[in-house]
């Protein structure tokens, strides 16, 4: 009953037009975030539940997940990207930013009969998520990838850096290390790319940790040092069989003591990351806002 007063009061935030914010709503309210599990999870109770919130009360985070249910096929749902699409737009109507989001993903794609790959209203509704008063962090991210795709590095930069900024997003810190590292959209600037790729490295992100080993390695760079450079070609390598080839042969070439270092270093690390954060997936439309670890 608790539920359904609060739940009133938001959509008469909604009918006068006065501002609300849907994710901010979710954390206040987890009986709609159980509900989504259980529908997951393939309750009919909880689907029932879900569907009378979507389409009789407009719930918009309630939208948003049977909208990700069709374009997944999940919760016993068959796959429907045309449903998806719609339960999307009225979600994004009620200016729910993960629906902007995922419609930014449809219309990048191309998914549903009715939609063509379009990187102009992708990057619209990418903008409208990332700009909005609860951010998303993966949109910053395909800002990034978009304007990486069309050259234009110096805005590429940006968005990556947000993305980094608001979430210490991997791949986002990744771009922006290799970015500082590459002098593209930026100033070269080796401290600053050796920063970013440090802070994707812990997340195990390979092709960070193999891009340090090659930092250090290099004799040219005021960071030289060999047996840090085997180590983290090492460590790209745990989960990567081509790193795992080249750390092999590079450690081959530096002394033995170097190399003990750096396998004890390796294995040191890898022992103190064997729980990595959830890979995102940043191409599949999301029914709940990927968790942020904090240490990451």
């Amino acid at each position: 009953m608790l539920s359904r007063v609060l739940f009133a009061g938001f959509v008469l935030l909604a009918a006068c037009g006065c501002r609300f914010d849907p994710i901010e709503w979710l954390k206040g309210n987890r009986e709609i975030s159980n509900l989504v599990q259980r529908a997951r999870a393939l309750d009919p109770d909880a689907m029932f539940k879900l569907q009378e919130r979507a389409d009789s009360l407009g719930d918009p985070i309630a939208q948003v997940a049977l909208g990700a249910f069709y374009d997944n096929g999940l919760g016993g749902l068959p796959r429907d990207s045309d449903k998806a699409l719609a339960y999307f737009e009225k979600a994004q109507k009620n200016g729910f930013s993960l629906a902007a989001y995922n419609l930014g993903l449809m219309h990048y794609y191309g998914r549903g009969e009715a939609i063509n790959p379009s990187r102009d209203k992708a990057t619209a509704l990418f903008q409208e998520a990332a700009s909005a008063r609860s951010p998303i962090d993966l949109a910053m991210v395909k800002l990034g990838e978009i304007y990486e795709s069309m050259q234009n590095y110096e805005v590429a930069a940006i968005w990556y850096q947000k993305a980094a900024e608001t979430s210490k997003d991997a791949l986002a810190c990744y771009r922006l290390g290799y970015y500082y590292y590459a002098g593209m959209g930026v100033p070269r600037d080796e401290s600053r790319a050796i920063s970013w790729l440090s802070r994707a490295a812990e997340q195990w992100h390979s092709d960070a940790q193999y891009l340090l080993g090659i930092i250090y390695s290099d004799g040219q760079s005021f960071s030289h040092d060999l047996t840090t450079a085997a180590k983290w070609l090492l460590i790209s390598g745990h989960n990567n069989a081509l790193y795992n080839t080249r750390a092999g042969a590079f450690a081959a070439t530096v002394t033995k003591l170097q190399q003990s270092s750096a396998r004890k270093m390796a294995t040191l690390w890898i022992e103190a990351h064997r729980n990595p954060p959830p890979t995102k997936d940043y191409e599949h439309t999301l029914w709940e806002l990927p968790s942020r670890d904090p240490k990451s």
